[in-house]
């Protein structure tokens, strides 16, 4: 096999990957001219992450275009990848990467074979191949020890994963600990972090974990990205976060059906369906009926549907049926989503379980706290109280204490009111004073209770607008909090005269995210901080878009506030979307940029970045109707177009003048 100086570029390919747009151009047009060494360069960069770089059409194309020997090792390397992106069964894309592996070594070519074998040791984790993933550690140590220093950052990784299966997080981060700064970039530095927060919520410490699960959504490119959502799903569920674990699924969900990502979408759906059951969602049985008739092949997707169903026999009353499908899983005695779920049913159903499990758990204490919720609700079950609230994650809720509701407010668009997702019929909210009234609280937080009555009432009588306010408050807490049920944490506070909206984890508003969310940006911007940037920019982009109230007239009190949320918000878009092009993600680029466009349809530069955001992906179509419609945007106000976008239009084929 002739051998490659390496990625396009000449870099290491555990730097940063080259952006998709130029991947996929480099890559047809090595098949268009039968370049062999091109198009392995393309592949090289491409697979030099873990999911690749390029969508799984253009893998397919690559691998299908024939223009590289069926005994190439990049062939092998690349067919590996799209079975395991397209959901085929996982342990026959494991033998691919090991068949390159092994090829990539004869050769002495040590970049790909760390690389090759670090997309191995990812299926191997999902697989529960301890035995695969021990003979890379092993084999990265050698490398390292003969002087390739770029195989131990893979080599420690591989122990940090190989300790978290084998129940030792804290052996996992120390293995964490000892990788040199910056080694790993791109989607590797997002497996770093998304390994450390997970062995930092094994070992109990949620806000930790949390604030690295968020780090590897930011660092993570566009094909990761449900990976990293699913994991913060994962997450935010077991600190008792429901509602927040089933909001970052529905966008794992998104990420992975935007990059045609069938593994991930499957294990995505999968721990959905498995969550709706354990909350009692009528549609849980459904979805997993709906998932087992598709093949799936990662084992932990297989057993969350499994698990989904038990949950929804249980829920429905038959403790038998439920008793059954439980112990029909084959779970693996580790802290996996399914397992935990797994093991907290089982123990509540069946004392034999108990003891199995009691005795696993000495000595992988991460499995704990799904034993000790199955003591609880067996104890429920045999006419004791309701299991407490900390033993809901994994346990049906009706054997629980019930926890106090959670309430989203969405005033960006159309305004609605749910609670635990579920929006209250008739309520309230519907009259407009008390939407007017909730807006104000929001965009003016601690206003004096005189001065958002005059607001509201300009035309009344201080005592006439006092008078209608208290109605209004009334009808508002009756929207927000129906029943009462935390009565000591309202979500409407009067405090010495003034008044507010709870700061509560219970009462999510989406304007009060946004703003929290540009707060981030202009922090991360201040200390350049990428991947800093990059996460709130994908938080925002997760956060509903539209004018507050979907532009319902108000009076003139919120018109500078309005302003400078929309100026506050041009700016961040202005700010973070040729960060998230420079990086390789024109989805986010676009989704940011049109959401700019919606407040400001005449911003030129918004318009720039429309255009280079399609084009980079090769979308020269919508690049030219991005333009032709900036054009008639100008037109309108008689703009002469600037010379930026001149020669911007010159490079997509468009003469402007």
């Amino acid at each position: 096999m002739e051998r490659d100086a390496g990625p396009p570029g000449g870099r290491s390919a555990l730097a940063p990957a080259r952006r998709t747009s130029e991947l996929i151009a480099a890559g047809d047009r090595a098949i268009a001219t039968r370049d062999v060494g091109g198009l392995r360069r393309a592949v090289r960069a491409a697979l030099a992450v873990q999911p690749p770089l390029v969508p799984v059409p253009v893998l397919r194309a690559w691998r299908d275009a024939e223009v590289l020997d069926a005994d190439d090792p990049h062939a092998t390397w690349l067919d590996a990848a799209c079975q395991t992106s397209l959901g085929q069964p996982l342990p026959a894309a494991l033998d691919r990467f090991r068949d390159a592996m092994t090829a990539f070594a004869a050769h002495g070519d040590v970049e790909a074979e760390l690389l090759v074998g670090m997309g191995a040791a990812q299926v191997a984790r999902r697989l529960d191949d301890l035995d695969t993933l021990g003979r890379f550690i092993v084999r990265a140590g050698e490398l390292a020890a003969q002087g390739h220093p770029e195989a131990s950052a893979p080599a420690r990784l591989g122990e940090a994963i190989l300790s978290q299966m084998l129940g030792d997080p804290a052996g996992a981060l120390d293995a964490l600990d000892r990788i040199a700064p910056d080694a790993l970039q791109g989607d590797w530095a997002a497996q770093l972090s998304m390994v450390r927060g997970t062995n930092l919520l094994l070992l109990d410490r949620p806000d930790e974990a949390l604030a690295h699960l968020e780090l590897a959504v930011g660092q993570a490119g566009s094909w990761s990205q449900s990976v990293a959502l699913l994991l913060l799903s994962s997450a935010r569920w077991r600190t008792g976060d429901r509602v927040g674990a089933l909001h970052e699924l529905e966008a794992a969900e998104l990420a992975a059906r935007e990059v045609g990502a069938r593994s991930n979408l499957a294990l995505v759906r999968a721990q959905r369906a498995a969550m709706l059951a354990v909350d009692g969602d009528p549609g849980a049985d459904a979805l997993a009926a709906d998932l087992q008739r598709r093949p799936v092949g990662d084992p932990e997707a297989v057993r969350l549907l499994q698990v989904a169903r038990a949950f929804a026999a249980v829920v429905a009353g038959d403790l038998d049926e439920g008793r059954r499908r439980i112990l029909a899983c084959e779970v693996p005695e580790r802290a996996s989503p399914s397992s935990m779920l797994a093991i907290g049913l089982a123990a509540a159903l069946d004392a034999t379980q108990r003891e199995r499990w009691a005795a696993v758990a000495a000595r992988r204490p991460a499995l704990r706290p799904a034993l000790d919720a199955g003591r609880a609700g067996a104890g429920h079950l045999a006419g004791g109280p309701r299991a407490a609230a900390v033993h809901r994650p994994f346990l049906p809720g009706a054997w629980c204490e019930p926890s106090p509701p959670v309430v989203e407010l969405r005033l960006l668009g159309r305004a609605s009111v749910t609670i635990d997702r579920r929006r209250v019929p008739a309520s309230p909210w519907e009259r407009g004073r008390v939407r007017e009234l909730t807006r104000h609280l929001v965009l003016a937080p601690s206003s004096a209770r005189d001065l958002v009555a005059d607001r509201l009432w300009p035309e009344l009588t201080s005592e006439a607008a006092a008078r209608n306010l208290r109605v209004t408050l009334s009808y508002l807490r009756n929207a927000l909090d129906p029943d009462r049920a935390a009565p000591d944490d309202p979500l409407v506070v009067e405090d010495e005269g003034s008044l507010r909206l709870a700061e509560s984890p219970r009462l999510r508003i989406d304007l009060r995210d946004e703003a929290a969310v540009l707060d981030a940006l202009q922090d991360a911007a201040a200390i350049d901080d990428t991947a800093g940037l990059l996460a709130a920019a994908r938080r925002l982009r997760r956060l509903p878009s539209g004018p507050p109230l979907a532009g319902a007239a108000v009076g003139s009190w919120a018109e500078p506030l309005l302003r400078r949320r929309r100026d506050e918000l041009l700016g961040a878009v202005a700010r973070v979307a040729p960060v998230a092009l420079d990086a390789g993600d024109g989805d986010l680029a676009e989704a940011l940029v049109q959401r700019g466009l919606a407040l400001d349809p005449w911003s030129e530069r918004l318009h720039q970045l429309l255009v280079r955001s399609r084009a980079e992906r090769d979308d020269l179509d919508g690049a030219r109707r991005a333009l032709r419609d900036a054009q008639r945007q100008l037109a309108e106000l008689g703009v002469v177009p600037e010379r930026a976008t001149v020669e911007l239009a010159r490079t997509i084929g468009i003469e402007l003048g």
